[in-house]
């Protein structure tokens, strides 16, 4: 092997790492564990700091557990690749919280979902309120509707919440360091 390629191959598995804790491994998606912003320190050399944003997000009204989970979780993917990420606590501090509400109605074989995403800062006051309504295909007879809501219904209410949060989110930016520091020495 040329010491080029081995060089690439080298930095190419270093990227796949990096992305890979990125996306999860290191519990920045996970909706169990609370993003804390220690948790979004880099300490990989040669890499430049990373701006991230944190938002809060409450539990979403109006839905069933099962399909708020599902939408968190879309939201979340379409917020870390825009540097955001989420404090999926309730009792979450930031200096941005995203409140949103889901209600449905149904006619013989659609449901329309009405959605409100309200961007709201730290002392309470409303920065930007989204509303609109996306419709989906559900079966008469579906006793539980919410389950047949299609996912490209899923990807239009979560694309309105983060450009709704990615609008409001860089007031509270912290600076990942590439590197970790080290104390100066004493004298």
């Amino acid at each position: 092997m040329k010491p080029v390629a081995k060089h690439t191959n080298s930095a190419l598995l270093l990227i796949a790492l990096v992305a890979g804790a990125l996306s999860g491994c290191s519990g920045l998606a996970s909706l169990d564990t609370p993003l804390t912003p220690s948790a979004l320190q880099s300490s990989v050399p040669g890499l430049p700091p990373v701006k991230w944003s944190l938002v809060a997000l409450p539990p979403i009204t109006g839905a069933p557990t099962g399909f708020t989970d599902n939408l968190v979780r879309e939201i979340n993917a379409k917020a870390k690749s825009v540097n955001i990420g989420l404090l999926v606590d309730p009792t979450a501090q930031a200096d941005v919280k995203l409140q949103g509400s889901l209600t449905m109605t149904r006619d013989s074989q659609t449901a329309k979902i009405f959605y409100r995403w309200d961007a709201i800062d730290a002392k309470g006051a409303l920065l930007q309120r989204v509303e609109g309504v996306a419709t989906s295909v559900v079966p008469k007879s579906a006793n539980e509707p919410w389950v047949w809501v299609s996912p490209a219904v899923i990807a239009e209410i979560s694309n309105k919440a983060v450009s709704t949060m990615t609008a409001h989110a860089r007031q509270s930016e912290i600076v990942s360091s590439p590197v970790a520091t080290a104390p100066a020495p004493a004298q």
